[in-house]
């Protein structure tokens, strides 16, 4: 029954249709239906957010899949330990079909401007195709993970051949006997190599800095199929029977998320400074690095000198496999430029150049928190100039000056 001591409803504009805001979706329709009407301004074409935008071959989550889900909306059908981004995707997908959220969802909608109006306490986003919007409150759930970094080499705008970024992939430019650069080594690197490694007739593979990678995870007593390959370095994959005991034993599958969590959570300590935990992490990584890396240059290259922790960690064994294949040549000079037919290295006093047909950046995000566009709050301070160098919210959320956004 509505509330007859309410005038009207509270009007909200959610930024984003990813993860965020697709739970912001959900949640405002199951507790707050009543008290607030909203919308959603989704940039893309599709829902998703990351895992829209990320398409490039390898591309996946580096947690496991039964626990990067919604805890209102779990997914016994994952086919892996690690899901691909075009699984998650869809997974997003069916929950916002589910739930009924779709009618929510206006794609094709960037924002351009965002502005606070004390005088009538309402926030006016000016959205393409849709012009001035009104709303009491503003979700901001544009996230971060979605503003490719280019690397700032010297003379990247003179090659003349086709220049990928992992996080803007064009699979219209086919790899298949093309002599390919990728520089970075970082997560999306380290996805792509064993991808495209097979196919290509050459990959020089340009690396700065070395990560950490694990072994492949799986639980050693959660009772399914991954476990009989849970040693070698692929990503294991859930058996139909595996499937079919989540969807039918609720409570079963309910203690394998809660274990997998366990199993993250009780890692904590090694991530603390001179623990004894994180001396055995980093003698079990290590160890397992030097048993894939038989090449002792190799090891002093890629297994790294900083703890485990300072760089996020990943779980790509089959990366160093790729990185000893006859076609695959890693590069630890520094890039000296790139030119209009390759890359040229410098190693000592020396120039060394390098023909390449196609150039991949697999150089992450621009990851700051500044605002891809103006949102004025009170007094006319922009967001972008407070946040241009350390964000500042109180409990991670609110921002002084602009009320009600989030």
């Amino acid at each position: 029954m509505a509330n007859p001591n309410m005038e009207r409803k509270l009007r909200c504009t959610i930024i984003g249709a990813g993860v965020s805001g697709i739970l912001m979706a959900y949640k405002l329709q199951k507790h707050l239906s009543e008290y607030v009407d909203f919308w959603i301004y989704e940039k893309s074409p599709e829902l998703g957010g990351t895992w829209y935008e990320n398409r490039y071959p390898g591309c996946a989550c580096d947690v496991p899949s039964h626990v990067y889900q919604y805890s209102f909306a779990p997914n016994p059908e994952w086919s892996q330990y690690y899901a691909s981004s075009a699984e998650i995707q869809q997974y997003l997908k069916t929950v916002v079909h589910h739930f009924n959220l779709e009618k929510f969802i206006h794609y094709n909608s960037p924002i351009t401007h965002a502005s606070w109006d004390p005088s009538r306490a309402v926030w006016t986003v000016l959205v393409e195709n849709h012009g001035a919007v009104d709303s009491e409150l503003l979700i901001n759930a544009s996230g971060i993970l979605n503003h490719p970094q280019m690397p700032d080499i010297r003379g990247l705008s003179t090659f003349q051949g086709p220049l990928l970024h992992t996080a803007s992939w064009d699979p219209a430019i086919r790899l298949e006997n093309k002599r390919v650069a990728v520089i970075g080594a970082g997560a999306s690197a380290i996805q792509l190599l064993p991808k495209i490694q097979p196919i290509c007739a050459q990959v020089d593979v340009y690396i700065r800095t070395p990560s950490w990678i694990s072994p492949p995870v799986a639980l050693q007593h959660d009772g399914t199929d991954t476990n009989k390959n849970k040693n070698n370095n692929k990503n294991p994959c859930y058996s139909k029977d595996d499937i079919t005991r989540f969807r039918t034993d609720t409570q079963q599958y309910l203690s394998t998320r809660k274990q997998m969590e366990s199993q993250f959570n009780d890692k904590f300590r090694a991530f603390m400074k001179k623990t004894p935990e994180q001396r055995a992490l980093r003698a079990q990584f290590e160890d397992r690095m030097k048993q894939l890396l038989p090449d002792p240059y190799l090891q002093s290259k890629l297994i790294p000198s900083f703890e485990v922790g300072c760089r996020r960690i990943n779980p790509g064994e089959e990366y160093l496999v790729a990185l000893q294949k006859p076609n695959v040549h890693p590069v630890f000079d520094r890039i000296q430029q790139i030119g209009p037919e390759g890359v040229t290295v410098q190693r000592n006093s020396d120039e060394h150049h390098r023909p390449v047909d196609i150039l991949i950046a697999a150089t992450g995000f621009n990851t700051t928190f500044r605002p891809r566009f103006p949102i004025v709050g009170a007094g006319g301070a922009n967001l972008q100039d407070l946040w241009s160098g350390e964000p500042t919210a109180y409990m991670g959320l609110a921002v002084a000056g602009f009320s009600n956004y989030l």
